[in-house]
C-alpha cells in the first residue's frame, strides 16, 4: 500500500514524498499503528507519516450493509466489484487472501468493462470524467503491441450502437 504526500498550493502541487507498507505484513498484523519514513527528494528533514490500518477479511465482515432511511431500498440483485487498481496483475499475494473461502482473484477492470460492453445486447450507460473516445481498454503492461491492437473506446461503442446496442455516454469537464 502507498502513501503519496502533495503539496497543494493554490497554483500547482508538488510531490513532498512517499512511504508504503506491504500487503504482507497488512496481512500478517491485521492492525499497523506505526510511523513511516517518508521518502522525499529533500536531504535536510526526515519526515514521517503516522498511520493506522486494519485488515478485515470479507469472510470476517458479517455487518449490514444497507443505508437506514435512505429512499431506495436495499436491493439484492445488484453486482458490486471493488478493484484494487484499474490495471491489477495477478500476484502471489492474491493467493493469501480469501474471499468466500476461495483465493482472490485480480481483475483488470479495463478488462471487466472491456468484456461488459462487449457483451451488452440492450443498452450501454456511461458516466464519468476525464474520459476520451480514443482509450484502449484492453490493455497489457508487458507487450505494448497488444495495446496498440486493441480497439479504441470510440470504435467498440460504434461498433455497438451499429448493432442496434443503445449507447448513452454523459461527460463532464473537469475546470
Amino acid at each position: 500500500m502507498y502513501f503519496w504526500v502533495w503539496d497543494d498550493d493554490v497554483v500547482g502541487k508538488e510531490k513532498l514524498g512517499h512511504a508504503h507498507v506491504e500487503l504482507e505484513e497488512i496481512i500478517k498484523t491485521k492492525v499497523i499503528r506505526k510511523q513511516l519514513e517518508l521518502f522525499t527528494p529533500f536531504k535536510n528533514c526526515k519526515p514521517v507519516l503516522d498511520v493506522e490500518i486494519k485488515f478485515v477479511p470479507v469472510s470476517d465482515d458479517v455487518g449490514e450493509f444497507e443505508v437506514t432511511r435512505s429512499y431506495f431500498p436495499l436491493r439484492h440483485t445488484g453486482k458490486v466489484t471493488l478493484y484494487q487498481d484499474a490495471c491489477c496483475l495477478p500476484s502471489p499475494t492474491h493467493q493469501q487472501i480469501e474471499v468466500h473461502g476461495s483465493p482472490l482473484v485480480a481483475r483488470s477492470a479495463w478488462t471487466d468493462i472491456s468484456e461488459s460492453i462487449s457483451n451488452a445486447k440492450r443498452f450501454i450507460y456511461i458516466t464519468g470524467w476525464s474520459m476520451t473516445h480514443t482509450i484502449r481498454l484492453t490493455r497489457d503492461a508487458h507487450d505494448k503491441e497488444i495495446t496498440k491492437a486493441s480497439p479504441q473506446l470510440g470504435e467498440i461503442l460504434k461498433k455497438k450502437a451499429s448493432e442496434g446496442v443503445k449507447v448513452l455516454v454523459l461527460l463532464w469537464d473537469e475546470p
